[in-house]
């Protein structure tokens, strides 16, 4: 299977899946151990085994604990985790994604999907047909298959009765898909809980069919008392990551609100927050971009962040990047990485500043024998209202969504990347309007 998203967030796809004009290379990848959960005043308190039912805190309540394994691809990051779905239960091995919202694996009537762990209705006592099929349109590639209800294994939790797909029929022309396909048995959807979702279609002319997606069916049972999700990717190959539901936690002290906007965006049906200003602190002069965006979080592998052509090409000018076509981002000398300024993002209404240095927002791509630097944002031309956040992000801190209060919280990991909980003060003239939403400010 593949990364499966809305069909509105099929240009979120990775361009690596169509592009492969080079590859990180190791030392891009920051060498971390996998984060310990532990208690402290920070961030979730969560103990027990990783893939089993804990206790966070002192109350006695349980969390739903899965563990997160990571592996590349032409040096790109994907995250899988394994759950079991049926009775017996039959265990798979699945992609994460973040704005996918369902939850799909193959069946063993997929005669294109070749020799992989697959689903079989057949040897499940409490699967049930749900009579009709879904059809999902990716970037090159058809998946189709039967909607089905059975029980979902998550560590020592069971979901049951959960809505799934069992892909009968696979076909397309994406290398790239086909790669990812043959690294997992099936994908897991954790965009934000919705009654209605759109995650799975019962065809191009027939409309979308209207079920509950993953997260829905997680939090409205009560299995979590506490409706929250905290993500710790493992940060190397060897690591292992966590991915908790119903953590209980102590004050995080950087919390973002999560963006009421979504509606107007393509971005509609994810873990979405509002960026207001993007700031470069260069010397002798500061580059601040005031927009108005909503940003999407994800793990897509390749980027750190896309922004709007036009401010993505103003922070190539800034930063002395070139536009390449065999190269997403902006190319850069490599001479010059280290010494690249500080990045500034500022997220819920301007008042909580993430600040970045030059390893964080740039990568070390090699073609052939030549290394080659780009600035690992990237620009999209289809949105001018949006932003999306890719996996590199997550390599620097921890996050908790928190569906109660309609928050995410972030939890840095070390002190390379940090926080800042006061904005910081922003140039207020010499500025130059570029487009309507951006404003584009050098001072000295």
């Amino acid at each position: 299977m593949q990364v499966l998203h809305h069909a509105a967030l099929s240009l979120l796809l990775p361009s690596s899946f169509t592009r492969l004009h080079g590859r990180l290379s190791d030392e891009s990848v920051p060498d971390q151990s996998p984060l310990v959960l532990a208690e402290t005043d920070s961030y979730p308190i969560c103990t027990g085994q990783t893939g089993h039912t804990g206790d966070t805190g002192d109350t006695g309540h349980a969390a739903t604990i899965l563990e997160l394994q990571r592996r590349d691809f032409f040096g790109l990051p994907f995250i899988f985790t394994n759950i079991a779905i049926g009775t017996p239960p039959q265990p798979f091995m699945l992609f994460v994604d973040l704005t996918f919202g369902g939850l799909a694996v193959r069946s063993v009537d997929c005669q294109q999907c070749g020799r992989h762990v697959a689903f079989d209705r057949t040897a499940s006592v409490s699967c049930e047909s749900m009579d009709h099929r879904f059809s999902l349109f990716l970037d090159g590639h058809t998946a189709q298959g039967a909607m089905l209800k059975d029980d979902l294994h998550l560590g020592e939790s069971s979901l049951r009765n959960a809505t799934f797909g069992a892909a009968d029929t696979f076909y397309g022309e994406n290398m790239m898909l086909l790669i990812l396909a043959d690294m997992s048995d099936g994908a897991l959807g954790l965009a934000p809980p919705n009654a209605t979702s759109s995650s799975y279609s019962d065809g191009w002319h027939r409309g979308l069919q209207s079920h509950q997606n993953f997260m829905h069916e997680l939090v409205s049972p009560g299995l979590l008392e506490d409706k929250t999700m905290f993500l710790s990717l493992p940060k190397t190959p060897d690591a292992v990551g966590t991915l908790v539901f119903g953590a209980r936690y102590r004050p995080l002290n950087f919390w973002i609100p999560l963006s009421k906007r979504q509606k107007l965006s393509l971005i509609e049906g994810t873990w979405a927050v509002d960026l207001g200003h993007v700031v470069l602190r260069g010397y002798p002069q500061p580059f601040e971009a005031r927009v108005d965006l909503i940003a999407a979080l994800t793990l897509s592998p390749d980027f750190v962040m896309t922004l709007p052509d036009e401010i993505a090409r103003a922070i190539y000018d800034y930063l002395g990047a070139v536009v390449n076509e065999d190269f997403e981002g902006g190319v850069i000398p490599c001479q010059v990485r280290q010494t690249l300024p500080e990045l500034t993002l500022m997220f819920g209404g301007q008042n909580k500043s993430l600040v970045l240095d030059w390893k964080d927002y740039t990568r070390v791509l090699t073609s052939g024998n030549e290394r080659v630097c780009v600035v690992a944002i990237h620009r999209q031309e289809w949105d001018t209202t949006s932003a999306v956040m890719g996996l590199w992000l997550f390599q620097r801190f921890d996050v908790l969504f928190d569906m109660d209060h309609n928050r995410v919280g972030l939890r840095e990991l070390e002190k390379r990347g940090r926080i800042a909980s006061k904005p910081s003060r922003l140039p207020r003239h010499g500025n130059v309007v570029v487009p309507a939403t951006l404003h584009v400010y050098l001072t000295t």
